[in-house]
């Protein structure tokens, strides 16, 4: 009797969790699509209607994952790619007003760039992005292609000229988001500011249109050679040489630091007599430019660049023969080079 008891309560303790496994099973099969399931083919189907230019089907698509994809949790479209939409299918109303919810003190750039593309990542970012898909890419390539047919759209619009200069300036911003146009962005938003000191974007264009790139310290090395060309009296005493050098650069805010060395050597083509020695011919005569140099960055911009700069240098000669590569004995005299002619000082 006891084995039958134990019996029957192993099958039924047994059939309980196969019960469990399969319901947990067929729950899972069963399941709908998740939520970021949905917003990704509707992206998909987005970019595929975008493409084939049918601009009626991405308005409609556009507004259902706003409305139904989009909330606390979850990113839909990132704010860049709703604003090229929305300039694509000329809804420019619904472009401002939605611009106007970024007029605050508080930076959320990580809201309008997807984190690929602002190339960081915020502590901020609490929603679930969407899937990677090539939705802005896409839509960033052919607004390029087409940026002056869509600048035009936003001229022949109803909209006064505050807000048709606004979205031509924040639609070019998002364009060329790059080191070497932003200093032309920024002459644009002075020019606007300029124009409407009381517009109501200005706090916007503010935080997100107008920056400037700052670097503290930064680095260079250089590398340089060339020939020189000898005349007159120098052209019937050396032969043609290549000089080579190179140098460091140390930038501090707007402080320049440069190190930098470069020389070469003469071959003699006849002997040359001096009051205290003589230089045979065939000789080489090797010379060394050591110089430190210090400037300050009184302008700059992606063009034009101006930096006075002062420092010290020294000028240092050396003899070595050709025949067996050794230092010439005996006393030499110190050499300058000064406006193209060998002189003994």
């Amino acid at each position: 009797m006891k084995k039958i008891f134990v019996t029957v309560i192993l099958t039924f303790v047994t059939y309980q969790l196969f019960c469990q496994v399969d319901s947990v099973e067929r729950q899972i099969l069963n399941y709908e699509d998740s939520r970021s399931i949905i917003i990704s083919k509707g992206r998909g189907m987005l970019l595929d209607k975008f493409l084939e230019n049918d601009m009626d089907k991405v308005k409609e698509i556009k507004n259902y994952l706003i409305e139904k994809g989009e909330d606390e949790n979850y990113i839909a479209l990132y704010a860049v790619e709703y604003w090229l939409i929305l300039y694509w299918t000329n809804e420019f109303e619904e472009l401002l007003n939605n611009i106007k919810k970024y007029n605050s003190n508080e930076i959320v750039e990580y809201h309008i760039y997807p984190s690929y593309v602002r190339r960081y990542y915020s502590s901020r970012d609490t929603r679930i992005s969407p899937m990677p898909d090539m939705l802005y890419t896409k839509l960033l390539h052919y607004s390029k292609e087409k940026e002056n047919e869509i600048l035009n759209q936003i001229q022949s619009s109803y909209l006064d000229i505050e807000k048709k200069r606004f979205l031509q300036l924040n639609f070019e911003s998002m364009l060329k988001r790059s080191d070497s146009y932003q200093d032309t962005i920024n002459m644009m938003v002075e020019s606007y500011i300029e124009a409407f000191p009381e517009s109501e974007y200005n706090d916007y264009i503010r935080h997100y249109i107008k920056y400037k790139f700052v670097y503290k310290w930064g680095a260079a090395i250089e590398l340089f050679f060339g020939s020189s060309f000898l005349t007159g009296e120098l052209k019937d005493r050396h032969k043609e040489s290549v000089y080579i050098g190179g140098a460091i650069d140390i930038y501090y805010k707007k402080f320049e630091f440069i190190l930098k060395l470069y020389g070469g050597s003469i071959a003699m083509r006849k002997d040359i007599e001096f009051s205290t020695g003589l230089y045979p011919k065939d000789s080489m005569l090797s010379v060394c430019f050591p110089e430190f140099s210090f400037g300050y960055t009184a302008f700059e911009n992606h063009r034009v660049k101006l930096a006075p700069f002062a420092g010290v240098g020294g000028f240092f000669v050396y003899l070595f023969s050709l025949i067996n590569m050794i230092p010439l004995t005996g006393k030499c005299t110190p050499l300058q080079l000064e406006l193209g002619r060998l002189e003994e000082i």
